[in-house]
């Protein structure tokens, strides 16, 4: 019933349409990836198959099998194996089927084969086709196959086919053929058994030998011996009618209208599907944002809704004329070149061969003619009324790496495969060959799934690279670059493991179970994969957001397997072909590097805060020099606490008014900072502590000063970015004419005492700034208290911590200049790491290489390529922190100790600051804030609300912004989800 499966299949346009009319625009983005790709390569081919190929000749042999051979075009190359679909429109107007490819384009550059086994409705009308008419319309896609020759490689082949199994050896050989007659080319040991029926089948071995070639065939060096067995006839046939051994060579009539099977975009053809992926998008984004702007939005402007599958419709249709018109015009383009190299093919001059090597193999007294097929049938030996002893042939194989290739029935596949796997022969390499076209799908598909993860895994490492100078250049911080990496992960470990479990279920039908344990000393090591698959597992798992919530600490040491994994996902696809991800791995080497030196050292605590709603202000010194930007994150280490845990947190000092002191608060809310709070609220608490520090990090923006109102809505400790905002605020009011915006400061806290995180908005700084200058308004409410408590809380207690001489003040890792130092560390280390490689390969890998008839093993060149890249970096870096480190301390010699603030530094609302302070804030007890009201009740034209707390607070608040009524409100978010 395989007409039913293909046409029902052609519903998915239907399912694929009415999907999207389900889920919706959005939804469709998260597949419009795959889809786009999908309909790229579906027009392609249909384009492809508009062209009738130019059909030569065929050549019907006694058993039934049929040699289409087409004019090619020269410029196209394709692998052993490789696969093309066939359509005759006189058989069947709609049905397509794959088949396998016999020639080689090396000996055979204008001609493509392929052989056809008569078993079906389809291969027997072709038949008749075939024989009964000149010239037939036929339309190819393809050819489609692996992208590499890994059976090179081996010392020796063992290739097993059952009948017409023998097609994608027959390839392979010509393959095999082609490589022997070059130059210092080595190429395996062949041995191929076969088994047939009856004696006519052995006409398949002439198929071997291509029926011309532009060169002179010389195969005899290529060590080649076959074993034929015919099974179904106990002996030589004596009394055979010589036409039963003809095979008939029929030559077609050409048509104007024929083409040669060329490659749809030609030989670029990488950099031209390049090309129509993003000029295609390109184009979709610049048609959707027209039908957008002068369709859409004048409707929705007008207070009307648009219909909901209109848009979807637009979107369908606009991803379609996209593709169409790019794809059309590159291979339109492409067309007119291969046309023109087209006509410069002439009519090959096809010999009429009217015997077969089954004749002379049966007896013949026929004088061998040629020295190709005298020298095939010299290494041919037939057995009558026998089946292969595949286990005596396999475990007497000598040789330490022997590839065992094998194509047939079922039954002979799982034999071949046992025997592989049994453990009594330590060198066999077993593969199959299958003409299940699901299992040969499920080979490629696997194949993508890793090649598409590659290309996300190329980007992870970007987002989590700190101190990265591109996503400032885009206006991006480094904590909200974290999702970016997350979404990564989670796409990125989704491709792998299905790329796994691919493989494994083609393995376990293809009976290669085998090959799990595969760690070959060249090409792919399966072993390396699972090991690295495991790790990524392993990270995958724990980084979930309800177990990384709960178990954090399990999370962030599992996280540390992802050097396991990058070493292990080198050593399975090798160096050169991970050099797909070197760009992000590189600045991330470097930028964890220089975080590992500057986290090295201890810097200097002055003192500390304890509030009473149970969080601490650790103020630390800093070089003067040090500027960082409103909300920057610093990262945080106590080795007395953990010496493995980094925490960040959020700096609420600010550079300008604050030169010599950088402060952060920590609220007490887990297992670390309980413990940090206890070390400071204790009745006598530590006079010293030890701290190391990675940061800050920041973006530096001063986006909000060009808004009219500024709408700060807060949530308990969700207030520190905003007190770093204040601050910088009040220091542009009282230093320059810039017009500042008027504030708006809404808080939540749950307790009074919580309101003790206000006073942090005051600047610490000796320097008189005045608040006074900023139009700020301060709405707090307690949410679960309804009246002021009269309930006393302690006051902020100050804490004065001893210096010690080893203790250093909190300064930039790459001084003031940083981004020239990062430069020169990212081009030297990359010039040092190529003249290293270039000289281990010189002198050592390539006299093994080409000397010798070793091959240097892929691990070990992985492992030098990495300690290299390694190498590089840490010299490069080292040095120039250590000039930095030498700088920063001849400069801090010159920083004085600190003077002591008076005992009375805990502040009195007698200060001018404190009153100043006090008349701005208006309390609400037993209440929370009317977002919406107070949102829309703001007279000015342009409202910037930033917004930081808990996830519901964050989303009522995008909510309100995005709805029809709030043109003039400008939201932005910050998330403590690191």
């Amino acid at each position: 019933m395989f007409e039913v499966f293909f046409y029902v299949h052609q519903l998915y346009i239907v399912y694929v349409v009415f999907y999207f009319f389900h889920v919706g625009v959005a939804y469709i983005c998260m597949i419009l990836p795959g889809i786009f790709l999908f309909l790229i390569d579906r027009y392609l081919r249909f384009l492809q198959s508009r062209q009738n190929a130019r059909l030569l000749s065929t050549r019907l042999l006694p058993n039934g099998i049929m040699e289409l051979t087409f004019a090619k075009n020269p410029g196209l190359s394709y692998t052993p194996t490789s696969i093309l679909f066939v359509h005759v429109p006189s058989v069947c107007k709609l049905q397509w089927h794959p088949f396998t490819i016999t020639s080689n384009s090396n000996l055979e550059p204008e001609k493509l084969s392929i052989a056809i086994k008569t078993q079906g409705t389809w291969t027997h009308k072709l038949y008749t086709q075939l024989t009964s008419s000149d010239h037939l319309k036929v339309s190819t896609e393809g050819p489609y196959g692996p992208t590499s020759s890994h059976f090179l490689s081996r010392e020796s082949l063992v290739m097993i086919s059952g009948g017409s199994g023998i097609t994608p050896f027959i390839s392979i050989i010509r393959e095999l053929i082609s490589r022997s007659m070059e130059s210092n080319t080595k190429v395996p040991k062949v041995l191929l058994i076969t088994a047939f029926k009856n004696t006519n089948d052995l006409t398949m071995l002439d198929l071997l030998l291509p029926l011309s070639s532009t060169t002179t065939l010389d195969i005899s060096k290529l060590q080649l011996q076959i074993q034929a067995y015919v099974t179904q006839e106990h002996e030589r046939p004596i009394d055979r009618e010589e036409s039963k051994n003809q095979i008939e060579t029929k030559l077609f009539k050409p048509n104007s209208l024929d083409s040669p099977i060329s490659s749809v975009l030609g030989q670029n053809s990488w950099l031209w599907l390049g090309a129509i992926i993003s000029s295609s998008f390109v184009m979709f984004l610049l048609l959707l944002g027209f039908v957008t702007r002068y369709q859409i939005y004048p409707v929705e402007l007008r207070k009307e809704n648009y219909h909901y599958s209109f848009k979807i419709l637009w979107d369908m249709f606009l991803v379609c004329v996209s593709i169409f018109v790019t794809t059309s015009v590159v291979f339109l383009w492409q067309k007119r070149k291969t046309s023109s190299e087209g006509e410069q093919i002439q009519s090959v001059d096809l010999s009429n061969p009217t015997m077969s090597p089954a004749s002379w193999l049966c007896g013949t007294e026929r004088e061998l003619e040629s020295l190709p097929h005298q020298s095939l049938v010299q290494s041919t030996k037939v057995h009558f009324g026998a089946r292969p002893d595949l286990k005596r042939i396999l475990l007497d194989c000598k040789g330490s790496d022997v590839g065992v290739l094998v194509c047939g029935p079922k039954g002979m596949r799982h034999e071949v495969a046992k025997i592989c796997a049994s453990g009594q022969a330590n060198n066999l390499f077993f593969e199959s060959i299958s003409f299940n076209w699901w299992e040969v799908k499920l080979d490629s598909a696997a194949l993508l799934l890793g090649l598409v993860g590659n290309i996300c895994f190329t980007f992870l490492f970007f987002p989590v690279t700190r101190g990265s100078s591109i996503f400032r250049l885009i206006g991006l911080t480094s904590e909200s670059t974290i999702k970016y990496h997350v979404w990564l992960g989670h796409i990125v470990l989704t491709l792998f493991t299905a790329h796994g479990l691919c493989y494994v279920i083609f393995w376990a039908k293809t009976h290669q179970m085998i090959e799990m344990l595969k760690w070959d000393k060249v090409g792919i090591s399966n072993v390396a994969g699972e090991v690295a698959f495991l790790c990524g597992l392993a990270m995958w798992l724990t980084s979930f957001r309800l177990l990384r919530r709960k178990q954090f600490e399990l999370f962030f040491y599992t996280h540390h397997v992802y050097i396991v994994f990058v070493v292990f996902f080198v050593f399975h696809v090798g160096f050169s072909y991970s050099c797909i991800m070197l760009p992000g791995f590189y600045l991330f080497l470097i930028d964890r590097y220089l975080r590992f030196l500057q986290s090295q050292q201890r810097v200097r605590l002055i003192s500390t805060r304890v509030l009473p709603c149970q969080a601490i202000e650790l103020n630390f010194s800093k070089d003067p020099k040090l500027d960082y930007c409103t909300s920057s994150i610093m990262f945080i280490n106590v080795k007395s606490i953990s010496k493995f845990q980094w925490h960040p947190f959020t700096v609420i000092s600010n550079s300008n008014l604050d030169p010599d002191r950088l402060s952060i608060v920590i609220k007490k809310e887990g297992y670390w900072t309980q413990k940090l709070y206890e070390k400071f609220s204790s009745p006598t608490p530590i006079d010293h502590l030890e701290v190391s520090v990675e940061g800050p990090y920041g973006h530096p923006s001063t986006s909000f000063l060009r808004h009219e109102k500024l709408v700060m809505v807060s949530g308990g400790s969700g207030i520190t970015p905003f007190i770093s905002i204040i601050k910088e605020l009040v220091f542009i009011a009282n230093a320059s004419n810039k017009k500042i915006p008027r504030i708006l400061l809404i808080a939540s806290f749950k307790k009074s005492e919580d309101l003790t995180m206000l006073e942090l908005l005051i600047p610490i700084s000796r320097t008189p700034y005045d608040i006074s200058f900023l139009n700020l308004q301060i709405q707090a409410f307690i949410t679960r208290e309804k009246t002021p408590t009269t309930e006393s809380w302690n006051l902020p207690r100050t804490i004065w911590l001893k210096p010690s001489i080893l203790d250093k003040p909190v300064y930039a890792v790459l001084g003031s200049n940083n981004w020239l130092w990062l430069g020169a560390i990212i081009s030297s280390s990359f010039i040092i790491f190529l003249l290293l490689i270039g000289l281990i390969t010189r002198y050592y890998i390539y006299p093994l290489d080409h000397n010798t008839d070793a091959i240097y093993s892929h691990p070990i060149r992985s492992i030098i390529s990495l300690s290299f890249l390694l190498v590089s970096i840490m010299i490069t870096a080292t040095i120039a922190f250590t000039l930095n480190k030498e700088r920063n301390t001849k400069e801090t010699r010159q920083i004085q100790s600190v003077e002591t603030w008076p005992n009375e530094v805990d502040r009195e609302l007698e200060s001018f600051n404190q009153q100043s302070f006090a008349e701005f804030t208006t309390l609400h007890y037993g209440q929370r804030p009317d977002l919406r009201k107070i949102l829309f009740d703001c007279e000015e034209s342009n409202v910037g609300v930033f917004v930081s707390g808990p996830e519901k607070m964050r989303q009522d608040v995008a909510t309100i912004c995005s709805s029809d009524l709030a043109k003039k409100l400008q939201y932005e978010s910050f998330s403590f989800n690191w």
